[in-house]
C-alpha cells in the first residue's frame, strides 16, 4: 500500500497501479458490537433494531474461536422470519475471520448470529444506522 500527493499537503493511498483506494464507511458514525461466549448461540443478537424508517449497514463481521471446531453464520432478524447474510463460516480450533462485508438490512431488522458446535468464542461487527 502506498500514498501519492493530492494537494494541499494531503496525500490518498493508491495500490500499486495507482489507484486511489476510497473507503465505503461512513465517517465517525461506525459502531462496534463485540460478544464474548463460553458455548454455541441460536439466534443471538449483536445489533439492536434500530426503530422504524431507519435500517442497519453492517461492514465488518469479526469473530474467533477457542478449541473447539464449528460454524458461525449471521442473519436479520434473531425471532421470526429470519434471513441468514453470507456464508456459513467454519471456524476451525484457534482461527479467526474478519471480513469486509456490505449487508444492508430491511427496515428495524435486528442483526445476529447463530453459532453451533463451538466453545468459547467471540463475535462482532462493525456497523452504522442510516434512515430509509
Amino acid at each position: 500500500m502506498a500514498t501519492k500527493p493530492v494537494g494541499n499537503g494531503l496525500r490518498a493511498r493508491v495500490n500499486s497501479n495507482e489507484d486511489l483506494l476510497v473507503s465505503t464507511r461512513p465517517p465517525n458514525t461506525l459502531n462496534a458490537a463485540p460478544h464474548n461466549e463460553t458455548e454455541a448461540q441460536a439466534d443471538h443478537a449483536l445489533v439492536a433494531a434500530p426503530g422504524a424508517g431507519k435500517r442497519l449497514v453492517i461492514t465488518r463481521l469479526q469473530f474467533s474461536n477457542g478449541a473447539t471446531p464449528g460454524t458461525v453464520l449471521f442473519e436479520a432478524a434473531t425471532t421470526g422470519a429470519k434471513t441468514q447474510y453470507g456464508p456459513t463460516w467454519y471456524m476451525a480450533a484457534n482461527d479467526k475471520g474478519n471480513p469486509e462485508v456490505y449487508y444492508v438490512l430491511g427496515e428495524n431488522l435486528n442483526f445476529g448470529f447463530t453459532s453451533v458446535t463451538v466453545t468459547t468464542h467471540s463475535v462482532s461487527c462493525e456497523y452504522h444506522i442510516e434512515p430509509l
